[in-house]
C-alpha cells in the first residue's frame, strides 16, 4: 500500500512539475500572434464536360474544354492564438485576384479562349501544429475556407468553399517573425452558372484549386 501511495504521489509531482515548465515555457512568448502575408497563387481549375445525348446538333457544338493554369496574387491579415505550446488556431481574412481561362473547341475545327476575371474576398481557418515547443521551425495547417467572388464578370456573389492545406517554415529576424508558406487551396464548390450559353451548359462540373507561395509576417 505505501508502495503505490509513493509511486501516485510520485506520478503527481511530475505531472504538476511538468505543467509549471509548460506554463514557464509558454510565458516566454506570446499566446497570440497578429500579422499579414503576401502571396503568388496559381489557379489550376478542373472540369467535367456534361454526357451528350441524342442527335448531333444542326450547329457547331463544343467538343472539349481544356482549363488553362494562370497566375494571381492575394494578400491579407492573420490572428494566430496558442492553445498548447504545439497547437494553435488562426483565422486568415484575406483578398484575392485571379482569373479562370478554359479553352473551347468546337466541332467545326474552330476553338477559342474565355476568361473570367473577379477579386475574392476570403476567410480561412486554420489548426496549425508546429515541431517545436517555442513555435519555430518546421509547420503545417489545415481547415476549411470560404470566398465570395465580385467583379465585373461575376454574375452573382455566390459563397465557395474550399479545404486548405499548409506548410511554412517560421524564423525570427530581429523583432518579428517571418515565413515562407506553401499552401493548396481545394476547390470543393461547383462553380459553373445556370445559363443559357453552349459554353456553360457543355460543363457539368468546374471547380479551382490553388496552389500559393506566400510570405507571413508575424509580430
Amino acid at each position: 500500500m505505501a508502495n503505490r501511495w509513493f509511486i501516485g504521489m510520485a506520478l503527481s509531482t511530475c505531472l504538476v512539475g511538468t505543467s509549471v515548465a509548460q506554463d514557464d515555457i509558454s510565458s516566454a512568448r506570446p499566446s497570440s500572434r497578429f500579422g499579414f502575408f503576401v502571396g503568388a497563387d496559381r489557379s489550376m481549375p478542373s472540369v467535367t464536360l456534361r454526357p451528350r445525348s441524342g442527335p448531333p446538333p444542326q450547329t457547331a457544338s463544343i467538343t472539349d474544354v481544356s482549363p488553362h493554369p494562370t497566375w494571381g496574387f492575394s494578400m491579407g491579415v492573420l490572428y494566430e492564438q496558442e492553445i498548447s505550446e504545439r497547437f494553435a488556431f488562426r483565422a486568415m481574412p484575406s483578398l484575392s485576384f485571379a482569373e479562370v481561362q478554359l479553352d473551347y473547341a468546337y466541332s467545326d475545327g474552330t476553338s477559342e479562349r474565355r476568361t473570367w476575371e473577379s477579386a475574392d474576398l476570403g476567410l480561412a481557418i486554420q489548426a496549425v501544429g508546429t515541431t517545436t515547443a517555442n513555435g519555430l521551425g518546421p509547420y503545417f495547417g489545415l481547415g476549411p475556407a470560404v470566398q465570395l467572388a465580385v467583379g465585373k464578370d461575376v454574375s452573382s456573389p455566390t459563397p465557395r468553399f474550399s479545404i486548405d492545406a499548409s506548410v511554412g517554415y517560421r524564423f525570427k529576424v530581429s523583432s518579428f517573425y517571418m515565413a515562407p508558406e506553401l499552401r493548396y487551396s481545394c476547390g470543393l464548390t461547383n462553380m459553373t452558372e445556370d445559363d443559357s450559353s453552349i459554353q456553360t451548359q457543355a460543363i457539368e462540373q468546374l471547380r479551382n484549386h490553388v496552389l500559393s507561395l506566400a510570405i507571413v509576417f508575424q509580430d
